[in-house]
């Protein structure tokens, strides 16, 4: 067990990222806190954020295109689905609401969910929160 100079409490060690350069070989946060943390700062230095991922894309184009070919090959169904939602969003056959389906907050920014892959038409709009809660 250790604990999380962030949060206080007492997790696995297998719930803290490894780290070579500390005694016990783990990162004093824990996954929660760090990933947390992470997507602050990613949010807070947008565009560091896009420039270090533009650098990572640039410094190994094979293996991403490898990574995406992969990708395609494991979930040709989920790939295929969210072609066709998209290509009918961009032909107006699908709507974007105003609200998110779940929560009914008010905003531009929604993306679409599919419950079952194999009716690609049938997407609920969702918030970002409301689709991460979700998609998990």
């Amino acid at each position: 067990m250790k604990l999380c100079r962030r949060c206080g409490l007492r997790k696995m060690a297998t719930s803290f990222h490894r780290d070579v350069t500390r005694k016990d070989g783990r990162h004093p946060y824990c996954r929660t806190c760090q990933n947390a943390k992470a997507a602050k700062w990613c949010r807070e230095n947008r565009a560091r954020a896009n420039q270090n991922v533009r650098r990572y894309r640039a410094a190994d184009p094979e293996r991403i295109a490898k990574q995406r070919k992969d990708y395609v090959r494991k979930y040709p169904e989920k790939v295929s689905a969210r072609a066709k939602a998209n290509r009918a969003y961009r032909r107006g056959k699908i709507v974007k609401p105003t609200k998110c389906t779940k929560c009914k907050a008010v905003t531009t920014e929604l993306e679409m969910h599919h419950v079952d892959y194999s009716r690609p038409l049938d997407v609920r709009w969702l918030c970002a929160p409301c689709h991460a809660r979700v998609a998990a």
